[in-house]
């Protein structure tokens, strides 16, 4: 069974610290897997960033890590 993201808004004490992911940008014409990576540099914890004032924090259900659960994602 394939693990599903559960978003959830939380407080968070480094809130300063955390990127906007509407600030996010992708790079016309790169792979996905380029892509990916630029995400990553961008978002610097895909844990845990902010969507204006909110605070979201991506825990998955199950054993798998976040990087493993992205390669499966981006090596299809």
């Amino acid at each position: 069974m394939r693990n599903k993201p559960r978003l959830t808004v939380t407080a968070f004490d480094d809130y300063d610290n955390l990127v906007d992911i509407r600030a996010v940008k992708l790079k016309d014409g790169a792979t996905r897997l380029e892509n990916a990576m630029y995400f990553l540099e961008q978002i610097k914890n895909p844990h845990k960033f902010r969507v204006g004032n909110d605070v979201v924090e991506v825990h998955f259900t199950g054993n798998e890590s976040l990087p493993n659960v992205l390669a499966k994602h981006f090596s299809r």
